[in-house]
């Protein structure tokens, strides 16, 4: 992990870049937004064919509130600051449609698209994620619910997850 610096014609923002567990990132300290690696030598440039693992932090203008999310094709993982983590599959959501996600294919784990899963529930899937080889995801989006179906491996999910948990208590 080496700091460098990225200039351009206003000013220099402090970036990081380096691998972890194999792992190619790069983050941004102003902001916490970055990308990991979600393959294999896909590198971690803005031109990656291949999709990466994004993330971003940022602070409720309301309520002050922090938070991290990193997320990767329609998966998505969101990690407040008082330790609160929620799983979100997809956006624009039909309406009566729901979100579903199967690890390893197992078991397909459902919850209706407009409350997302319950607590307990992400927390177990957060947690299954990090051991997991491959998992898919469906939703149907507005207007015409189609279904949207991905499947991919898990390449860098755990330093992802462990970013998120450590930038969201460093966030100004």
């Amino acid at each position: 992990m080496t700091p460098n610096s990225l200039t351009d014609r206003t000013k220099t923002t402090k970036t990081e870049r380096g691998i972890i567990n194999g792992v190619a990132y790069r983050f941004f300290y102003s902001d916490g937004s970055g990308s990991f690696e979600g393959g294999r030598a896909n590198g971690v440039s803005y031109d990656a064919v291949n999709p990466n693992w994004k993330t971003y932090c940022f602070v409720d203008p309301i309520s002050d509130a922090k938070a991290c999310k990193m997320s990767i094709n329609n998966l998505g993982i969101v990690v407040s600051q008082d330790g609160r983590e929620n799983v979100l599959i997809g956006s624009d959501h039909f309406p009566g449609s729901e979100i579903v996600v199967r690890i390893d294919g197992e078991t397909p784990i459902r919850a209706a698209a407009k409350f997302g899963f319950g607590a307990g529930t992400a927390k177990r899937i957060i947690e299954r994620l990090k051991t997991a080889k491959k998992v898919a995801t469906r939703y149907q989006e507005w207007p015409n619910s189609y279904v949207t179906d991905r499947i991919w491996e898990l390449y860098g999910y755990r330093e992802t997850l462990s970013y998120i948990r450590w930038a969201v208590k460093h966030i100004r």
